[in-house]
């Protein structure tokens, strides 16, 4: 089943409050929901979409946290930063969880292996840097806070407010 065809099935079948998208270990789509929060009318009611890019001249700054972005017009939050992965024969850039509830956008960034560790094949002794761009689409508007967290220490938290 692909991911959008499960999110609608999921979406369809529970109403509540808080929306979780992640990747599981076998690089299915998750999407859980649970009762209990209301939203205003401007603030997000839930996450539509998300999509997840690499390799890209996003920021300019390698050791600069995330920078975060609302783009109120098409209700997306925009985050772009560089993740330190390790070897590049053996690591890549990947999103560990996006989670919305009660008004707040989590995420975090991770570093996860990219190679079957039953092969004798050494990994190469280099320091890979991703950059990379996560865009968040909401429903019904804007989350009031977003957390970013990078697992090479970035750090990022923003309101829409903020300059």
């Amino acid at each position: 089943m692909n991911r959008r065809s499960m999110l609608v099935a999921v979406g369809a079948a529970v109403v509540g409050g808080t929306t979780t998208f992640g990747e599981g270990p076998a690089g299915i789509a998750v999407n859980e929901r649970e009762n209990g929060s209301e939203g205003g009318s401007h603030v997000a009611t839930e996450i539509v979409d998300w999509t997840f890019s690499k390799d890209g001249p996003f920021v300019r700054d390698e050791g600069a946290d995330p920078q975060v972005e609302f783009n109120d017009e098409n209700e997306r939050v925009v985050v772009t930063g560089v993740l330190r992965v390790g070897s590049s024969s053996c690591y890549e850039a990947a999103v560990d969880f996006v989670k919305y509830d009660d008004g707040e956008l989590q995420t975090r960034l991770i570093s996860t292996s990219q190679q079957d560790h039953t092969t004798s094949v050494p990994c190469t002794d280099d320091i890979q840097r991703v950059y990379y761009r996560l865009v968040v689409t909401f429903d019904g508007g804007l989350p009031e806070r977003v957390i970013v967290d990078e697992q090479d220490g970035g750090i990022a938290e923003r309101t829409p407010n903020e300059p």
